[in-house]
């Protein structure tokens, strides 16, 4: 048996210094110190001195854990990644994310409720993308459900409606069937159903005059009459009128476009 002769403070915080029969011994955490009740002048025998120990590595894994935790919310999957690369041990991992979660400091559910709000509330993107994230989080898909729960479809079509308008002045030099395919397609791209994009890129495309519509095809053909200067005759016709076409265009107009080059 050896006793507790001293006990000091160290410099860090909650951290404490055991000797053992004047000599130092081992370090613990104030939860440790408490815990085991170590005092000036109990006695250890080895086998409690190793579990002391162990609970204290314990402790430390613990202790990692909350820093983690403090600078913002994380999932399980994250906390125990990040416990790993500090070399934390399985089953230290194991118990530590069992005790935080007793202690609802670690709720995947509640995290997944929370992070589709800010998503909401922070950005423009669909309910497919927002899943996907949470889903490379580690988040499981019935936890992801619960929390796209806090995404309505009135509020996906509001949000689907501000990106609607920012994408129809991002793609203005389109005309106006290409423009329009071209939003509902980046409505998808960004987790909106296909049924909603296609509502919603309807909905909201502005109305185009006959002049404005004319002056876009005009601007399109130069570039295209430019862009197959190389080619000659009724070649380069066809490669204008099928650029024209593919962005598009009414063939009508564009081939009276081209009527009017020759």
């Amino acid at each position: 048996m050896a006793k507790i002769t001293k006990i000091t403070a160290q410099k860090k915080a909650g951290r404490y210094n055991i000797y053992l029969n004047g000599k130092f011994a081992f370090p613990v955490s104030e939860e440790v110190l408490v815990k085991y009740r170590l005092l000036k002048g109990v006695e250890l025998d080895d086998q409690q001195v190793a579990i002391i120990k162990k609970a204290d590595h314990q402790s430390k894994v613990y202790s990692r854990a909350l820093d983690y935790l403090s600078y913002q919310p994380r999932t399980v999957a994250e906390l125990q990644k990040k416990l790993a690369d500090l070399e934390a041990a399985p089953e230290q991992i194991e118990q530590v994310v069992e005790r935080l979660k007793a202690e609802r400091l670690l709720d995947d559910r509640q995290y997944a409720k929370a992070y589709v709000r800010t998503m909401v509330n922070t950005s423009l993107k669909g309910p497919r993308v927002i899943s996907q994230k949470l889903a490379q989080k580690g988040v499981s898909p019935a936890d992801i459900e619960g929390g796209l729960a806090e995404f309505s479809a009135e509020q996906q079509a509001a949000n689907a409606r501000k990106l609607a308008g920012k994408l129809y002045r991002r793609y203005h030099r389109s005309s106006t069937r290409r423009r329009q395919q071209k939003v509902e397609q980046s409505l998808a791209v960004q987790g909106y159903g296909f049924g909603l994009a296609r509502q919603v890129a309807a909905e909201a495309a502005p109305s185009v005059s006959v002049d404005e519509q004319h002056q876009l095809l005009v601007a399109a053909a130069e570039k295209a009459w430019q862009k197959y200067r190389r080619f000659e005759g009724r070649d380069r016709e066809q490669r204008v009128l099928r650029r024209l076409y593919a962005k598009g265009f009414d063939l009508d107009e564009s081939r009276a476009w081209l009527r009017s080059k020759r």
